[in-house]
């Protein structure tokens, strides 16, 4: 495939995404001037309905503004607060430990510091660096995985694999948007189970999609 040709398809996902109000559009948006909340929407975003994860961020928005305020939060309060997100006794215990770590409302922008924190892998720390921190690189989550073995852009078993051969792949301006495209057409479009290929935008350049006709 032609590099030009991963941009338009790559913006075709974001617009019919948008088109079709995706809800990691629709967090992006109310996010957008609050990077310190942001950072916490994707530390809770992970095995989430993003719309489960705003609600519990709007919640602690309500409450807090720095990371002192969060320590200070009696675990069960918060337990409550993240009921619903994914494994949130857990998140309770990562929030508050990266609450330790930082100050005022920091939001690390190297890989290295992000990667320490508790509860951030190498997943997390990308969507950080290229959604909030505007960095030129590729989180790899379970939509990027899917859509991009979907596509046939690449052939890979494991999201660390996927992620190695984007970077290979595609035009080092769409790594910055890339998840966000993927995510919100993963959730609107290309779903998991049953995706809607007779809707989809992208189906002529889609190796899944031409297997079947």
């Amino acid at each position: 495939m032609e590099r030009d040709t991963y941009v338009k398809v790559a913006m075709l996902m974001k617009k019919e995404a948008l088109k079709r109000n995706a809800p990691v559009y629709q967090a992006a948006s109310y996010l957008k001037n609050k990077p310190w909340l942001r950072f916490i929407f994707v530390v809770l975003s992970s095995r989430t309905h993003d719309e489960t994860t705003l609600k519990a961020v709007k919640k602690i928005e309500k409450l807090c503004n720095s990371w002192e305020c969060i320590k200070q939060i009696e675990n069960n309060k918060m337990a409550e607060i993240l009921r619903g997100i994914g494994f949130h006794k857990q998140k309770v215990r990562y929030l508050k430990a990266i609450a330790s770590k930082l100050k005022r409302n920091e939001v690390p922008c190297d890989y290295e510091k992000l990667i320490s924190l508790p509860g951030i892998g190498r997943k997390i720390a990308n969507v950080v660096l290229a959604d909030i921190c505007g960095k030129d690189v590729i989180g790899v989550d379970t939509h990027v995985h899917r859509i991009s073995n979907r596509l046939g852009w690449v052939n890979a078993a494991k999201p660390e694999e996927t992620e190695q051969q984007l970077y290979v792949a595609i035009p080092k301006k769409l790594w910055n948007e890339l998840n966000k495209a993927m995510v919100g057409f993963g959730q609107t479009v290309c779903l998991p189970k049953n995706p809607r290929c007779e809707e989809c935008p992208v189906r002529n350049w889609c190796k899944e999609y031409k297997k079947q006709v």
